[in-house]
């Protein structure tokens, strides 16, 4: 009997899973595992768990996700959230990318375009981007070693992507950061970090 899943949209990084992991341990619902993305469950929700549950997440910017076509939609930006947390991210085709999917990458592009309202490549790049902003910020690289982990083929492509989205050259951004970062689940939310 295979394990009992649920999927939870708008989870980006750690702390999203220890606000999952909080959120389940409060309404004392046994699970497994929580990752970017999913929750493996001890046993299946009961309707009146999944009645508690939906409000909860939803106070902190998540949602349970039912719909085949978001679930799928899930998927691929849990993907490329994984990506950008490697400590060795490879970077390659999202043809590459996205094999594990089973689906053809027109299909997947279309499909996420429909549901999300931007094209895989805007999203993967506004992941990118927020990566380089957290790189800047903690301060342990420098523009040149960025650029590079993040696969840009030059500084110069790098600045120019950077600015784009941001408004900001990378150093502007390294040296006058506002400590906020974008929640890439929801536009209106912001993450304040330390």
């Amino acid at each position: 009997m295979p394990t009992p899943q649920i999927q939870v949209k708008n989870m980006v990084c750690p702390r999203c899973v220890m606000s999952v992991e909080h959120i389940l341990q409060k309404l004392d619902i046994g699970f497994h595992k929580v990752e970017l993305g999913w929750v493996k469950l001890k046993k299946e929700l009961t309707n009146k768990q999944k009645s508690k549950l939906q409000p909860e997440l939803e106070k902190v910017g998540f949602l349970l996700i039912e719909n085949p076509k978001e679930s799928l939609v899930n998927q691929i930006k849990s993907i490329i959230v994984k990506q950008f947390e490697s400590e060795n991210p490879s970077f390659g085709t999202f043809d590459e990318l996205l094999k594990d999917l089973s689906y053809n990458y027109t299909y997947l592009s279309h499909l996420f375009s429909e549901v999300e309202g931007e094209s895989i490549q805007q999203y993967y790049q506004r992941v990118r981007i927020e990566k380089a902003k957290e790189l800047l910020q903690n301060q342990h690289k420098n523009i040149s070693e960025i650029a590079y982990h993040l696969g840009y083929s030059s500084n110069a492509n790098f600045s120019t992507s950077f600015k784009k989205l941001t408004g900001f050259t990378p150093t502007q951004f390294k040296n006058n950061f506002t400590n906020e970062r974008h929640f890439l689940g929801s536009e209106t939310q912001k993450i304040k970090t330390n």
